[in-house]
């Protein structure tokens, strides 16, 4: 067995709406500047013959939808070469990273950070 440790920096680039939570006066929450990074975190873990046995991804988001998640989970499982219940996606529910789905507040996640 082999275990791999990979992180990657996913902090926004330009200013987005934070999510989970509200200003004082209820309106969505933008960020106004950094204070931490916020990190893709992926542990692999193979057989001896190299073939990925698990593959668990976590980021500094608040949430991932199950839709995203899904077309994680299925273009990783090409890139990587296995089947696709042997990946876990988890978020680590950060309120101070970027929104990620639309919401009831009025949060739009911006759709260049999606597509990063």
């Amino acid at each position: 067995m082999r275990v791999g440790f990979l992180q990657r920096d996913i902090t926004p680039t330009t200013l987005v709406h934070l999510g989970g939570g509200l200003n004082p006066d209820f309106s969505p929450r933008v960020s106004s500047g950094l204070s931490d990074l916020l990190y893709l975190k992926i542990i692999l873990i193979t057989g001896d013959d190299r073939k990925v046995r698990l593959a668990i991804f976590v980021v500094d988001l608040i949430w991932l939808s199950k839709e995203i998640s899904d077309d994680i989970r299925i273009a990783v499982s090409k890139i990587i070469d296995t089947e696709v219940p042997r990946i876990i996606i988890s978020a680590t529910h950060t309120h101070n990273g970027p929104e990620t789905m639309p919401n009831f507040y009025g949060a739009v996640p911006s759709s260049e950070y999606a597509k990063f």
